[in-house]
């Protein structure tokens, strides 16, 4: 894989904050797995501030496998139910929605 490539996906893996600290890990040396020992050694040198203050957003989660199965679910064309908290105050209780994704956006 192109050393430029593996720096962009994993600074944009960085500033997203979505993945746990082990997922991070992971991918970010799955990512560099295909280059150079040196070119490693570089994307780390390059990422190493982000990567030491990395904080994960509030209650994170395991969110690889979660991609996974919505991108299941977009390429069946299947309809998915969730929950979630609406950000208005007059509705204190969680919400169920049914929809069918199309894409994944972050």
């Amino acid at each position: 894989m192109d050393f430029e490539m593996v720096l962009a996906a994993s600074n944009i893996l960085l500033g997203s904050r979505a993945l746990t600290q082990t997922e991070l890990r992971d991918t970010l040396a799955f990512l560099s797995s295909g280059l150079s020992a040196t070119m490693q050694a570089a994307v780390y040198d390059q990422i190493s501030i982000p990567y030491n203050s990395y904080t994960p957003l509030s209650k994170p989660k395991p969110l690889l496998s979660q991609l996974r199965e919505m991108s299941l679910c977009i390429a069946n064309n299947e309809k998915i139910t969730f929950t979630y908290l609406s950000s208005h105050p007059d509705e204190p209780k969680p919400l169920k929605h049914h929809a069918q994704p199309v894409a994944l956006f972050f």
